[in-house]
């Protein structure tokens, strides 16, 4: 299994071999079929993108809750992406803030900074600024610029906390 992924990346990437992108994505298929998390997140961009397959949200959520399933927080944190767009599944806020946090909670800081939007804006979650700040500030300190921005935009805020 991690040589069909391997073997995936040299033909994803160009790695020895002459760059195919469908033949990287059948490499990845294989991988993703026998449980490698890495492979399912990279098969899911595939079809999330229509690289190398015919583009399908639906069948890219498919492969992104395979891998999130198996803890890899780039796909918990874009399952929960989808599931706050509403991209290849309902839309559903609860679910959304669930998948984030759970990849937040694995230091991935665009999973923090969305959730810290989550608590903001009261999507999924209920509307709390101080929980809200914590993780735009988690996310901030990893060198996440669009969570820097946030967290100075809630700072101005009015009725912020010092503490």
């Amino acid at each position: 299994m991690p040589a069909q992924f391997y073997l995936g990346t040299c033909y994803d990437f160009g790695r020895g071999v002459r760059r195919n992108t469908r033949v990287a994505v059948s490499w990845y298929g294989r991988a993703a079929a026998a449980g490698h998390e890495v492979a399912q997140y990279n098969l899911a961009l595939g079809y999330r993108d229509g690289a190398g397959v015919r583009q399908s949200c639906k069948t890219a959520v498919r492969w992104l809750r395979a891998a999130a399933e198996a803890g890899y927080p780039d796909a918990q944190s874009d399952l929960g992406f989808c599931f706050h767009e509403g991209a290849g599944v309902k839309r559903d806020l609860r679910e959304a803030a669930r998948w984030y946090l759970r990849a937040a909670r694995r230091g991935l800081a665009r999973a923090q900074s969305n959730l810290g939007l989550c608590y903001r804006d009261g999507d999924g979650v209920p509307r709390n600024l101080r929980t809200a700040r914590r993780w735009l500030a988690r996310a901030a300190s990893a060198g996440n610029r669009k969570a820097k921005r946030l967290l100075a935009e809630l700072e101005g805020a009015p009725g912020r906390s010092r503490g």
